[in-house]
């Protein structure tokens, strides 16, 4: 998976959040030092750094990417009913 500009990537979420679109997305990231594929535990977040799970350096981070979880049923997350 290819990497972006942080920016970029904050851009297209933005968009798509302004669209009305209901999604939770996971921050993806290339640790400069050992290159290994990192996501970050906490949903919609985007860092500017992180620690490596491996390596136990901290990257910061200038190129991303992100895993999208959309919501389909077009209601409420979690499956509830608005109030």
């Amino acid at each position: 998976m290819a990497d972006h500009p942080l920016e970029e990537c904050l851009a297209t979420i933005n968009t798509m959040r302004d669209a009305g679109v209901q999604f939770v997305f996971y921050q993806k990231w290339t640790c400069r030092h050992c290159g290994l594929r990192q996501e970050m535990e906490q949903p919609d977040v985007m860092f500017r750094s992180g620690i490596c799970e491996a390596c136990q350096r901290a990257t910061i981070i200038r190129r991303c990417n992100y895993t999208v979880i959309i919501n389909l049923n077009r209601g409420p997350p979690g499956g509830g009913k608005a109030a």
